[in-house]
């Protein structure tokens, strides 16, 4: 009964429309036809067959929101557990993130997911393919069946992850590819020679001062690019779990 409750004001005004205009037919039928037995049962039987179908009309709208309401019910298990294997997975990944970094030197110049290699290039690493794209890839096939809603969400968290990684990175990877091409310059090399790698013997304390500053640099905005990519991760496990909350008192309502 609540699509009447509802819809009362619309089913209100609609049954009012008929009545005024059976009455204004009467009106109309009387005035040009005068009244007789057949057209009063002609109208009784039009009046009888209207009702019916606004009757039959608001059973079968209820049918379909009540089947549609069961059906969502239905799907709602499987909702809430794709969530909860999406919640698994960020979890993990903020856990093994953190291992892989306490792992690194905090006083080298090696990045966990951004490395400087010995082409004056930056690198990423096998860490960084599988947390920012592949494990995400993968809780994407899970979160896509859950809702449009949560899917948005999703997509906002690998937008923000993009935008914090270009705003920290951006700047240090101009300065290393603005190094790298003074290097070229300066000592006559070709790019193709890079390839391997080239001897720091060949440069200057200055520039080794300077390359090493860089490489230092580009690390420490790797580990903000993972601190932040952590939070966002809880950020979002925090967000699953509100809407998991939310399934269940659908479920339970």
């Amino acid at each position: 009964m609540r699509i009447i409750k509802n819809n009362f004001f619309a089913i209100l005004i609609l049954a009012s429309l008929i009545i005024a205009d059976i009455f204004i037919y009467l009106g109309i039928v009387k005035l040009f036809l005068g009244w007789n037995d057949t057209i009063i049962a002609g109208f009784i039987g039009f009046i009888g067959a209207v009702l019916g179908g606004t009757i039959t009309l608001v059973g079968v709208l209820i049918t379909i929101k009540e089947n549609e309401k069961l059906r969502k019910k239905d799907e709602f298990p499987k909702k809430i557990d794709n969530i909860e294997r999406c919640i698994i997975k960020l979890d993990d990944g903020v856990t093994e993130i953190s291992k892989i970094n306490e792992r690194i030197d905090p006083y080298s110049d090696q990045g966990t997911f951004h490395n400087v290699n010995n082409e004056i290039s930056l690198e990423l690493t096998d860490a960084y393919e599988e947390y920012t794209k592949n494990r995400l890839n993968n809780i994407q096939s899970d979160i896509v069946y859950i809702g449009s809603d949560t899917y948005e969400l999703f997509l906002n968290f690998r937008s923000r992850i993009r935008s914090i990684e270009n705003s920290l990175m951006l700047n240090p990877i101009r300065e290393l590819e603005k190094f790298k091409h003074r290097i070229v310059e300066k000592y006559d090399l070709s790019f193709e020679s890079l390839v391997g790698g080239i001897s720091l013997s060949v440069l200057s304390r200055e520039e080794l001062n300077e390359y090493t500053s860089i490489k230092i640099n580009i690390h420490d905005k790797d580990q903000e690019f993972i601190f932040s990519l952590q939070d966002e991760m809880i950020s979002l496990i925090s967000k699953l779990q509100n809407k998991k909350e939310e399934l269940l008192r659908e479920l339970n309502g």
